[in-house]
Protein backbone atom coordinates (compact mmCIF):
# COMPACT_ATOMS: atom_id res chain seq x y z
CA UNK A 1 0.00 0.00 0.00
CA UNK A 2 1.92 3.56 -0.87
CA UNK A 3 1.96 6.01 1.75
CA UNK A 4 -0.97 9.14 1.19
CA UNK A 5 1.04 12.84 0.15
CA UNK A 6 -0.18 15.87 0.77
CA UNK A 7 -0.13 18.23 -1.66
CA UNK A 8 2.96 20.15 -2.62
CA UNK A 9 1.96 23.45 -1.54
CA UNK A 10 2.29 23.11 2.20
CA UNK A 11 4.71 26.14 2.28
CA UNK A 12 2.04 28.45 1.50
CA UNK A 13 0.15 26.90 4.07
CA UNK A 14 -0.50 28.42 7.90
CA UNK A 15 1.96 27.40 10.25
CA UNK A 16 0.58 25.14 13.24
CA UNK A 17 2.03 26.29 17.13
CA UNK A 18 1.42 25.21 20.19
CA UNK A 19 1.74 27.08 23.72
CA UNK A 20 1.29 26.59 27.20
CA UNK A 21 -0.91 28.39 29.80
CA UNK A 22 0.64 28.11 32.81
CA UNK A 23 -0.70 29.70 36.00
CA UNK A 24 0.09 29.94 39.67
CA UNK A 25 -1.48 31.35 42.83
CA UNK A 26 0.84 34.03 44.50
CA UNK A 27 -0.48 35.39 47.61
CA UNK A 28 -3.98 34.47 46.43
CA UNK A 29 -3.47 36.06 42.96
CA UNK A 30 -3.47 34.60 39.88
CA UNK A 31 -0.30 34.68 37.79
CA UNK A 32 0.33 33.92 34.41
CA UNK A 33 4.49 33.07 32.62
CA UNK A 34 5.43 35.24 29.85
CA UNK A 35 8.91 35.68 28.60
CA UNK A 36 9.37 38.69 25.89
CA UNK A 37 10.80 37.19 22.89
CA UNK A 38 13.96 38.39 20.78
CA UNK A 39 15.81 37.21 18.05
CA UNK A 40 12.68 34.82 16.92
CA UNK A 41 9.15 35.48 15.34
CA UNK A 42 7.37 37.59 17.82
CA UNK A 43 10.91 39.49 18.49
CA UNK A 44 9.48 42.45 21.16
CA UNK A 45 6.33 40.84 22.29
CA UNK A 46 5.79 38.82 25.75
CA UNK A 47 4.59 34.96 25.00
CA UNK A 48 4.21 32.49 26.25
CA UNK A 49 6.06 29.34 26.48
CA UNK A 50 5.52 27.29 23.24
CA UNK A 51 6.67 26.80 19.44
CA UNK A 52 6.20 24.64 15.74
CA UNK A 53 4.79 21.87 15.76
CA UNK A 54 7.24 18.74 13.98
CA UNK A 55 6.36 16.69 11.42
CA UNK A 56 5.25 13.39 13.55
CA UNK A 57 4.75 15.47 16.36
CA UNK A 58 1.42 14.78 18.69
CA UNK A 59 0.36 18.99 19.84
CA UNK A 60 1.03 17.53 23.61
CA UNK A 61 3.93 16.06 22.80
CA UNK A 62 5.29 19.64 21.41
CA UNK A 63 4.14 21.38 24.03
CA UNK A 64 6.32 19.13 26.56
CA UNK A 65 9.31 19.40 24.50
CA UNK A 66 8.96 23.45 23.86
CA UNK A 67 8.52 24.32 27.43
CA UNK A 68 11.51 21.87 28.46
CA UNK A 69 13.89 23.90 25.27
CA UNK A 70 12.53 27.49 26.64
CA UNK A 71 12.51 26.98 30.18
CA UNK A 72 13.79 23.23 31.46
CA UNK A 73 10.64 22.68 32.99
CA UNK A 74 8.62 19.37 32.75
CA UNK A 75 5.23 20.04 32.51
CA UNK A 76 1.74 18.25 32.39
CA UNK A 77 -0.20 19.55 29.52
CA UNK A 78 -4.23 20.07 30.14
CA UNK A 79 -6.81 20.73 27.90
CA UNK A 80 -6.51 23.76 25.34
CA UNK A 81 -7.86 26.91 26.46
CA UNK A 82 -7.74 29.00 23.43
CA UNK A 83 -7.29 29.21 19.45
CA UNK A 84 -5.53 31.79 18.05
CA UNK A 85 -5.97 32.15 14.35
CA UNK A 86 -3.78 35.58 12.51
CA UNK A 87 -2.61 36.99 9.16
CA UNK A 88 -0.18 39.08 10.66
CA UNK A 89 2.97 38.90 10.35
CA UNK A 90 2.44 35.23 8.66
CA UNK A 91 -0.60 33.19 8.48
CA UNK A 92 -0.51 31.15 11.73
CA UNK A 93 -2.96 29.26 14.10
CA UNK A 94 -1.55 28.66 17.53
CA UNK A 95 -3.47 26.20 19.98
CA UNK A 96 -2.80 27.45 23.65
CA UNK A 97 -2.96 24.35 26.39
CA UNK A 98 -2.89 24.57 30.07
CA UNK A 99 -0.10 23.22 31.51
CA UNK A 100 1.34 22.64 34.96
CA UNK A 101 4.74 21.25 36.38
CA UNK A 102 5.38 17.79 37.23
CA UNK A 103 7.10 19.23 40.13
CA UNK A 104 5.42 22.53 41.65
CA UNK A 105 9.13 23.42 43.57
CA UNK A 106 9.78 24.11 39.97
CA UNK A 107 11.30 27.51 39.01
CA UNK A 108 11.62 28.53 35.42
CA UNK A 109 15.21 29.09 33.53
CA UNK A 110 16.50 31.33 30.68
CA UNK A 111 17.36 28.32 28.51
CA UNK A 112 17.69 29.95 24.64
CA UNK A 113 18.70 33.57 26.41
CA UNK A 114 19.07 34.33 22.45
CA UNK A 115 15.93 34.01 21.78
CA UNK A 116 14.03 35.16 24.99
CA UNK A 117 14.71 38.06 27.09
CA UNK A 118 13.61 35.82 30.44
CA UNK A 119 10.89 34.18 32.09
CA UNK A 120 8.81 36.12 34.56
CA UNK A 121 5.53 35.72 36.36
CA UNK A 122 3.08 38.54 35.58
CA UNK A 123 -0.64 39.35 37.45
CA UNK A 124 -3.10 38.22 35.21
CA UNK A 125 -4.94 41.59 35.80
CA UNK A 126 -1.84 43.28 35.22
CA UNK A 127 -0.04 41.97 31.92
CA UNK A 128 3.04 43.06 30.54
CA UNK A 129 3.01 45.38 27.04
CA UNK A 130 3.41 44.47 24.41
CA UNK A 131 1.21 40.72 24.17
CA UNK A 132 1.22 39.19 21.03
CA UNK A 133 -1.59 39.26 18.98
CA UNK A 134 -4.41 37.95 20.72
CA UNK A 135 -2.72 37.08 23.90
CA UNK A 136 -4.36 39.88 25.21
CA UNK A 137 -8.00 38.36 24.31
CA UNK A 138 -6.80 35.02 26.07
CA UNK A 139 -6.32 37.16 29.31
CA UNK A 140 -9.29 39.16 29.39
CA UNK A 141 -11.06 35.71 29.17
CA UNK A 142 -8.92 34.38 32.30
CA UNK A 143 -9.55 37.29 34.40
CA UNK A 144 -12.83 36.15 33.65
CA UNK A 145 -12.51 32.93 34.89
CA UNK A 146 -10.34 33.58 37.91
CA UNK A 147 -11.85 36.80 39.44
CA UNK A 148 -12.42 36.70 42.86
CA UNK A 149 -15.78 35.70 43.70
CA UNK A 150 -17.56 38.60 45.99
CA UNK A 151 -18.31 38.23 49.48
CA UNK A 152 -22.59 39.11 50.23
Amino acid sequence: MSKLLFDKENKSRPYLAVNAVILKKINNKQYILLGKRKNVAGAGYYYPPGGYVKWGESLKETLIREVKEECGLDILPGKSVWTEEAFEPEHHVILYYYAIFKNKSDKPKNVEPDKCEGWHWFPLDCPPTPLWHYLGELIKLLNKKFKPKERS
